[in-house]
């Protein structure tokens, strides 16, 4: 529970640069990753996705592929500082180790154009049917990028598809998966006790809301887990139910930006085709 914050002002960056790295394989990817962090004292952001998820956002948007040939995996990086950084970023691009392939941009919409095919991630698979959404720390070993996919394989799911994509420099993985039913949480189940397995969190820098519940045994002890509820107790009364304001901000929202199916049905995913947001949409 939050009881106090603290605040600082920031300088702003004006000078930003991003490049989009291409790697043979997760582990190189990994490994450069990790040099990253350590030769960029401006880095800002260190994104990590693989070949499939990058075919999937230019299947789906249209957008043609950054690099004429295909690679296993890709890093966007992004520094930013209140000088030009294009020296340092130069010179921990040419210092890493399997770079395949690499994109640079300085002016604002190049910058973006590059974004796009990490963010592109999210909205490419909605049409895709998104089922589940979850967060653990299986980048830090490159073989566990590999066996998430597997856990969600299975005879019975012939149409499950696995897109894995996230943050690098902290060391999380976003786990998409399509084609599953809306009913169906054996495949939540797999890959939340993997993740744990591995020493990861369920959540990472998410929280644990109500959709992984069943499952924060997994992360917290059960001391831990009373020592919550009592917190709850004590600090929220029982009548307040406080998902309901956010559901009336998200619904005013979705008025504004209009009642597309493929954000409907992001929203049945997240929410519940029974929701109350769902309602005062529709």
């Amino acid at each position: 529970m939050i009881t106090a914050a603290r605040l600082r002002l920031v300088a702003p960056s004006p000078e930003r640069i991003v490049a989009l790295l291409a790697f043979p394989s997760v582990r190189s990817a990994v490994e450069a990753a990790s040099f990253l962090r350590r030769a960029l004292p401006d880095l800002h952001s260190l994104e990590f996705f693989l070949d499939s998820g990058l075919a999937l956002v230019c299947q789906v948007t249209g957008w043609a592929p950054p690099f004429a040939d295909r690679h296993a995996a890709y890093l966007l990086a992004e520094v930013a500082s209140r000088h030009d950084p294009m020296t340092e970023m130069a010179e921990a691009i040419a210092s890493t180790s399997g770079i395949e392939d690499v994109a640079v941009a300085t002016d604002a919409p190049r910058r973006g154009q590059l974004w796009r095919f990490r963010e592109g991630h999210t909205e490419g698979s909605t049409p895709w049917e998104l089922r589940t959404s979850r967060c653990h720390a299986a980048v830090s070993v490159p073989g566990g990028v590999h066996r998430t996919g597997s856990r969600c394989r299975d005879p019975g799911r012939s149409r499950a598809a696995t897109w894995l994509f996230g943050h690098a420099a902290d060391g999380n993985v976003h786990v998409n998966v399509t084609g599953v039913g809306a009913g169906d949480l054996a495949v939540d189940e797999r890959v939340l006790v993997f993740a744990a397995g591995m020493g990861g969190s369920i959540s990472s820098e998410h929280g644990i809301g109500t959709a992984k519940r069943p499952w924060l045994h997994l992360n917290r002890s059960d001391a831990e887990i009373a020592t919550f509820r009592g917190i709850k107790a004590r600090s929220i009364p029982r009548d307040l139910e406080p998902a309901r304001p956010l559901a009336r901000g998200l619904t005013r929202l979705l008025v504004r930006l209009g009642r597309g199916e493929c954000a409907r049905r992001r929203i049945v995913a997240l929410l519940g085709s029974g929701s109350g947001l769902i309602d005062a949409w529709s």
